[in-house]
């Protein structure tokens, strides 16, 4: 959230650096296909995953799963099918 990134206590803690690391793998990963930056993003914040009932990949780095989103676009990237 906006907070975890401008409220010094929330932005140093682990948990919130864990997510932004997660959220910054994917991005890297997702811009090749995207095409730049902020397509990536857009992606990322709005984009349903049907491998995992629609949620976004936004939605699965908030409740810790950042690495099933990981192994996913690995998959992709494999030639795998979503």
């Amino acid at each position: 959230s906006r907070d975890d990134v401008t409220k010094a206590a929330r932005c140093i803690s682990a948990a919130t650096q864990s997510r932004l690391l997660e959220m910054s793998e994917i991005l890297n990963r997702v811009i090749p296909w995207a095409g730049s930056a902020l397509a990536a993003y857009a992606w990322y914040r709005s984009q349903s995953l049907p491998s995992f009932g629609d949620a976004t990949a936004e939605e699965l780095v908030r409740q810790g799963q950042g690495e099933k989103v990981r192994t996913y676009l690995g998959r992709i990237a494999a030639g795998g099918f979503a």
